[in-house]
């Protein structure tokens, strides 16, 4: 059997139109994506995971060891240091995505 399972959080996405599905997995003690069936990198911790409105495009934020990045179709950014807390910053303001740019508060 595959040691494949989903993440505590369960953090699920579909695209507008219903066509695309990404979710966070765990694999090996890990959180991965899966956007329509196909396996993402490996990170300690996944957040902020959405489609854009045209449902072309897909990205979250991701922790590996103390540094994250903003990966936006698989692909990462440079490595930062920390992201702006929830606290200080609503859930929908840290990414918003117009399928054409990303924006990512950061620290």
């Amino acid at each position: 059997m595959d040691d494949t399972s989903f993440s505590e959080d369960d953090e699920i996405a579909f695209s507008p139109d219903s066509r695309r599905v990404a979710y966070v997995a765990q694999k090996v003690g890990k959180e991965m994506v899966i956007v329509d069936g196909a396996e993402g990198n490996l990170y300690d911790d996944i957040n902020n995971l959405q489609f854009t409105r045209d449902g072309r495009h897909y990205a979250y934020t991701a922790r590996r060891g103390a540094k994250y990045v903003v990966v936006v179709n698989g692909v990462e950014s440079k490595e930062y240091d920390s992201f702006l807390k929830d606290s200080r910053l609503r859930k929908e303001h840290k990414l918003n995505l117009d399928g054409e740019r990303s924006l990512a508060l950061l620290k």
